[in-house]
C-alpha cells in the first residue's frame, strides 16, 4: 500500500489492484466537500488489473486495520456502487468506485436517497400507528371521540382520521 495525498485527505492505494483504503473521516470529507471531489475527479483512475485465471475473486475483504471481514453495501442504498465497509475504520474502494460515488453524489443521488429514506420512514411510522390503533380497537379501548370521526374515502382524509385517532389515544 502506498500513501496518496488527495487534497486534505490521505488515502492508501494498493499498487497491484489500484484499490483505495479511505478512513472513515476522510471518506465523509470527500463525500461532503466539493473541493475534495474535484481533486479525486482530477486524478487518473488506475487501469483494471488483469484478471487472474483460476483464482476466485474474493467477495468479502478484511479491514486493513482490524482484519475483520468488512460488510458489502450499496453506497447510499441506491447508487449501484457496492463498497466494502468497516463501521469503525473505513472503506475499501475498488479502482473505479470513488469516481463513481462522486458522480452519484454530484448528480443529486444523496439528496434522492435521503428523500427515499424519509418516505420509507414515514410509511413505516404510518404502518406502526395503524397497527397500534388496530390493537387498541381489538382491546376495546378506542376512545368514544374516535368513533364519531369521519373520513372522505381519500388517503389524505384517512390520514387525518388516523392522526386524530392517534392524538385522542395519546391524550
Amino acid at each position: 500500500m502506498t500513501l496518496v495525498q488527495l487534497g486534505a485527505s490521505q488515502l492508501s492505494e494498493c499498487r497491484s489492484c489500484g484499490g483505495l483504503w479511505v478512513n472513515r473521516d476522510s471518506f465523509e470529507k470527500i463525500c461532503q466537500d466539493r473541493e475534495q471531489q474535484e481533486t479525486v475527479l482530477g486524478r487518473p483512475v488506475a487501469e483494471a488489473p488483469p484478471e487472474s485465471s483460476g483464482k476466485p475473486r474474493r467477495i468479502y475483504v478484511p479491514c486493513p486495520v482490524c482484519k475483520k471481514l468488512m460488510n458489502r453495501m450499496n453506497f447510499a442504498g441506491c447508487s449501484g456502487v457496492v463498497i466494502d465497509w468497516c463501521r469503525e475504520h473505513g472503506t475499501w474502494l475498488d479502482h473505479t468506485e470513488l469516481p463513481q460515488i462522486i458522480g452519484f453524489i454530484r448528480s443529486g443521488g444523496l439528496r434522492k436517497a435521503r428523500g427515499r429514506e424519509r418516505e420509507m420512514l414515514q410509511a413505516e411510522s404510518r404502518r406502526l400507528r395503524m397497527k397500534e390503533l388496530q390493537l387498541t380497537a381489538k382491546e376495546g379501548k378506542l376512545p368514544r371521540e374516535a368513533s364519531t370521526l369521519s373520513w372522505n374515502n381519500d388517503s389524505d382524509s384517512l390520514m387525518d382520521l388516523l392522526s386524530s385517532m392517534w392524538q385522542s389515544l395519546k391524550d
